[in-house]
C-alpha cells in the first residue's frame, strides 16, 4: 500500500482523527509524514496548519510559531496564511508579547483584508484591540468585517461591536 494514490490522503485523514481525538503528538507525526513523503502536496499548506494549531493546543506556542510561520512562508495559500498569522498573533498574546500580538494581528487585517474565512477571527482581534484601549484598531478590524462578511451575522456582530466601540 505504500505506493497506493490514497497514502497522501490517508496521512492527511489519519492527522485529522488524532486531532480530534485530542491526541495532538500523534496528529503532529502524521502530518509531519504527509509533509515529508508529499512536499508539494495541495494538502500541504492545511497539514503545516494543523501542525501549527497541534503544537498551540499543546501550549508549545514557540513550536507553534514555527510551524505557523512556515504557513506563511513555504505555500501560495491566502486563506491558510491568514488563519496562521491569526495564530501567530494569538501565540503571542499567551506568551504576553502584547506588542508582537498586536503586530501579528495587525498584518491579519492589513495582509488579508478579502479573505473572508478569518471573518470571525477578526472580530476577536478587534475585541483584543478594545480590550487594550486601542479603539482605533479594533474599530478598523470591525469595519473591514461588517464590509467583506458574506455572513449577515457575522455583519451583525460586527455592527454591534462598532457600535459598543463608539459608546
Amino acid at each position: 500500500y505504500p505506493s497506493s494514490a490514497y497514502v497522501e490522503e490517508a496521512y492527511l485523514l489519519l492527522g485529522e482523527s488524532f486531532h480530534k481525538s485530542n491526541r495532538m503528538n500523534d496528529a503532529i507525526q502524521a502530518y509531519e509524514a504527509l509533509l515529508g513523503k508529499f512536499p508539494q502536496s495541495a494538502n500541504a499548506p492545511q497539514a503545516q496548519y494543523k501542525i501549527g494549531d497541534a503544537f498551540f493546543r499543546l501550549k508549545r506556542y514557540d513550536d507553534a510559531l514555527a510551524a505557523f510561520q512556515k504557513v506563511i512562508s513555504n505555500y501560495n495559500d491566502r486563506e491558510f496564511a491568514a488563519q496562521a498569522q491569526y495564530f501567530i498573533g494569538s501565540c503571542f498574546k499567551e506568551k504576553q508579547d502584547l506588542n508582537e500580538a498586536v503586530n501579528s494581528y495587525l498584518s491579519v487585517i492589513n495582509d488579508y483584508p478579502d479573505v473572508t474565512s478569518v471573518d470571525v477571527q477578526k472580530l476577536s482581534i478587534g475585541i483584543f484591540f478594545q480590550e487594550v484601549r486601542m479603539f482605533d484598531l479594533a474599530m478598523k478590524a470591525y469595519t473591514q468585517v461588517a464590509k467583506v462578511t458574506k455572513d449577515p451575522e457575522v455583519r451583525l456582530e460586527a455592527q454591534y461591536y462598532i457600535g459598543e466601540t463608539l459608546y
